[in-house]
């Protein structure tokens, strides 16, 4: 592509890259064909990042995709659609996936065939849109980790009986020092629940075991902040799990963009405008996964964001978590869990929607009757004819107990100094309180 052909498409440089064979600097041509395209795909790619694959490889879906689109082979993909889950392996899964999330950019990026064609001819800058994208879906992970650090502390406290997290945590304080094992209701969340009844028979030994490593915890077992009340059925491990409150806050606060699931302490956020402009409309097992492991994340003592925090692998507790709802002899749970989130989720939007209405129809009637009150009386032959008086009573009657309670008496206090005149034309003072009998 030429530097002309590049001016023609209106568009914005998307990085200078080192070249991988010369290692000479080059400039990346533009590769938009529209005003704030670049942008969009860094959006959806904080998107994507949230719903669909916290640790996506965007150079695999865009290559997986085009080689798809590609392909003129149909048998094949016919006979891959008939297996089932447990007939396809690793690698079939992983594709289908990354097909999946290039249809959901195509879809949503409205210049994106011919970008493709571009793509094509400068595999470079294709490249380049890649990177861009997975520094975009890092920046989301850190817009969540820098608000859910604290919030997520105040939701820790809501659960408790006095709603209060005791000891506290100083605000911005550190997490190796705060949290994590080093804090006793923290470190009870993030128990295994096979050492529960061991960590409340002796706390303060079982906390130090995990410490020094007698005890380890991995990204494959269930802990107690991942279930309903924090409490665990041992004869049915599945009730109740993945349906913990703190995980619900959680996921408002990422996916709502809850202000704040508790009252409680005043963090200061940076303003902006707003980055999310695409919604769920329903709870998935990617989006309850990828909130569980913020939670995990602001109850733990460990500072940084990675796959393997030394401790639990992020990116294997994600996909366990995904592949608990993909289990067929998990159907029943997994539907049950899904039910109630997604009540718990969206079962009052209906309800505020009718509201909104009940209160705009009282708002239109209380408009009109107040017009009505207001109609100019009759005029007297006494009174000029430039002079409208109005049923000064019944307006009084109507406004005052809606407006302010407080307005009667106030008039009532000042009424001995009030002149008013009646229709005759004669002043008398003190009369004005017979308006509000």
């Amino acid at each position: 592509m030429s530097d002309n052909e590049g001016d023609e498409l209106d568009g914005e440089s998307v990085s200078t890259r080192t070249h991988r064979t010369t290692g000479k600097k080059r400039s990346i041509e533009k590769v938009r064909t529209g005003p704030g395209v670049l942008g969009k795909y860094k959006r959806l790619a904080q998107w994507l990042g949230r719903s669909e694959d916290t640790f996506i490889d965007f150079d695999l879906v865009f290559r997986v995709g085009m080689e798809y689109e590609a392909s003129d082979d149909d048998s094949g993909d016919d006979d891959e659609s008939t297996r089932t889950d447990t007939e396809r392996d690793d690698d079939d899964v992983d594709q289908s996936h990354y097909r999946h999330v290039f249809t959901i950019i195509s879809e949503n990026i409205p210049t994106f065939n011919s970008d493709l064609k571009k793509f094509k001819k400068d595999p470079d800058a294709l490249e380049s849109l890649c990177d861009q994208m997975s520094k975009s879906l890092g920046f989301a992970h850190s817009d969540d980790i820098r608000i859910l650090r604290e919030d997520g502390l105040d939701y820790v406290a809501s659960t408790q009986p006095n709603k209060n997290l005791m000891p506290d945590i100083p605000a911005y304080s550190s997490k190796p020092t705060y949290r994590g094992w080093n804090h006793p209701v923290l470190a009870e969340l993030l128990c295994p629940v096979e050492h529960i009844e061991k960590f409340r028979a002796h706390p303060a030994g079982t906390i130090q075991n995990f410490m020094n490593g007698t005890l380890r915890v991995t990204a494959d077992q269930l802990c107690l902040f991942m279930y309903r009340n924090h409490t665990v059925d041992y004869e049915n491990l599945m009730d109740g799990l993945l349906c913990s409150d703190l995980i619900k806050m959680t996921w408002r606060r990422i996916f709502q963009n809850a202000r704040s699931a508790t009252k409680g302490r005043r963090i200061k956020r940076k303003r902006g405008k707003p980055e999310k402009t695409y919604v769920l409309s329903s709870v998935t097992p990617r989006s309850i996964a990828y909130a569980t492991l913020h939670t995990r994340w602001f109850l733990c003592g460990v500072e940084d964001w990675r796959k393997d925090d030394g401790k639990v692998n992020k990116e294997t507790l994600y996909y366990t978590i995904i592949n608990l709802f993909k289990k067929k002899d998990m159907k029943c749970w997994s539907e049950a869990v899904l039910h109630e989130w997604n009540k718990d989720m969206f079962q009052n939007k209906k309800k505020y929607e009718t509201r909104s209405a009940s209160l705009s129809a009282l708002f239109e009637q209380s408009r009109r009757q107040s017009l009505a009150l207001m109609t100019p009386a009759p005029a007297s032959n006494s009174i000029p004819s430039f002079f409208t008086t109005y049923r000064t009573r019944s307006v009084t009657s109507f406004f005052v107990p809606r407006v302010c309670q407080g307005l009667t008496s106030a008039i009532q206090s000042i009424a001995p100094f009030i002149t008013i005149c009646d229709h005759q034309g004669h002043t008398s003072e003190s009369t004005i309180s017979t308006c509000f009998e």
